[in-house]
């Protein structure tokens, strides 16, 4: 700093803080050369005291009105995913748009959604993107960073590792229904980890997509219900003709027994 001050003919500096009772916003630096006085006055540094607490406040506020700005568009994009999700009632497509939004979202390279197919076991229901290895179809609740997610009821941010190098990051996101995990949500990025924003919006983007994936699976439930009664009773149908075939060929072979018996055999 010396030197610098030498170069550029500086005096004297008065360095402060920009800062209110919530967070450091940065630092504002007054200098002085040859040709002004040689120190900061009292009254001077109160001055800039003043101003720098007005700029912080300034900036205080447009940093809240920003947030305020992207929290209301967050809200919009999950409201409009949410939308479209409760307009699709096949399984597939709302697991395949509830993984491209994930993508979307947290800027990954990779999405999966596993539902939970026992106590012991995650099943792959669905995958969007590329992962610099295979995906597996079967994750074990103990021993996987997802099942520690769904057992935990919170997310994980897990670097993954190769040769003492990082070269992935996971963060999975548990999926629940009145407290209860059907699965989780995961993504994953090459090279540079998740932020907080990420967890945040993905956890608030996982409330809304389990709703979604519920909601498929109890139609595609009540689909194959409405096709097993309607087999039940197509089969009773096909029971009660065969009953009544059967019957009628009974009563006319005792007419026929009773027509050989009295010699009416052209009857």
């Amino acid at each position: 700093p010396l030197n610098l001050f030498r170069t550029l003919d500086i005096t004297s500096a008065l360095l402060l803080p920009i800062s209110t009772q919530n967070q450091h916003l940065g630092v504002m630096v007054y200098i002085k050369g040859k040709e002004d006085s040689a120190k900061f006055l009292s009254d001077q540094v109160q001055l800039a005291h003043t101003i720098s607490h007005s700029m912080a406040l300034a900036l205080e506020n447009e940093l809240l009105y920003e947030e305020k700005k992207k929290r209301l568009a967050e809200t919009d994009g999950l409201r409009q995913i949410t939308f479209a999700l409760l307009q699709k009632l096949n399984l597939e497509e709302v697991l395949e748009i509830v993984c491209k939004e994930a993508l979307r979202l947290t800027a990954a390279q990779a999405s999966s959604v596993y539902l939970l197919h026992d106590e012991h076991w995650l099943h792959l229901a669905h995958h969007e993107g590329e992962l610099s290895g295979p995906s597996q179809k079967w994750l074990p609740l103990e021993g996987s960073q997802q099942g520690f997610a769904a057992m935990q009821k919170k997310p994980v941010v897990e670097n993954i590792t190769s040769n003492g190098t990082t070269e992935t990051f996971l963060l999975a996101v548990p999926l629940q229904i009145n407290d209860e995990t059907m699965g989780i949500l995961d993504v994953v990025k090459k090279h540079y980890s998740f932020y907080n924003d990420d967890v945040r919006i993905i956890k608030l983007f996982a409330a809304q997509a389990t709703i979604a994936i519920e909601n498929a699976r109890l139609y595609q439930q009540g689909e194959q219900l409405a096709i097993w009664q309607e087999r039940q009773r197509l089969a009773r149908n096909l029971h009660d003709s065969v009953n009544q075939a059967v019957f009628g060929i009974t009563l006319y072979a005792k007419a026929a027994l009773r027509h050989l018996d009295t010699g009416k055999y052209d009857k």
